[in-house]
């Protein structure tokens, strides 16, 4: 049908293929942007409670120095977390687009390794430099941070692992 309908217009087969090219083309490119959709709807919850708990620690500055937290190392550690919770995210969401099972085992454990390592060391530093006047308050409150991080990490990708179950 759609052969004749070319014909009857004067064009060739390869006009034909061309635009079943191209259409197909187009409908790579749109799975690509639903992918990337839900990459971003994935990440949402992180980015969230990154923006929420900067905002408290910018506007609760009395609050804070009521608890006897420090503000700046609060709003460091925070932005710290972040990133590495980013970084691991996006390395255990690479281990779900694999077909091997022990590549996704791989993946999740090394962004788990990943983000303990970095804290550790990001906590290391922050002791040496500071090691009269550091500040226990907020360096506990960091690591309560760490793993509220945690949960929302692993919920995150639960929920991305049901969804590649079903879908």
């Amino acid at each position: 049908m759609v052969a004749f309908f070319f014909s009857f217009f004067g064009l060739d087969a390869s006009a034909y293929r061309t635009l079943c090219n191209d259409l197909q083309i187009d409908q790579r490119h749109i799975k690509k942007e639903k992918l990337s959709m839900r990459n971003r709807r994935n990440v949402f919850p992180i980015v969230l409670l990154f923006i929420m708990l900067s905002a408290f620690f910018i506007s609760g500055r009395t609050l804070l120095q009521r608890w006897n937290a420090d503000q700046e190392v609060l709003i460091i550690g925070n932005l710290v977390l972040f990133v590495i919770f980013l970084l691991s995210f996006f390395v255990a969401q690479k281990g779900f687009k694999t077909t091997n099972p022990h590549a996704f085992v791989r993946s999740v454990y090394g962004s788990m390794m990943i983000k303990l390592f970095i804290c550790i060391i990001a906590a290391f530093i922050y002791i040496a430099i500071y090691k009269k006047d550091l500040n226990k308050p907020a360096l506990f409150t960091l690591m309560g941070l760490y793993l509220v991080y945690t949960f929302v990490e692993v919920a995150t990708l639960t929920k991305m692992l049901k969804q590649k179950a079903n879908g």
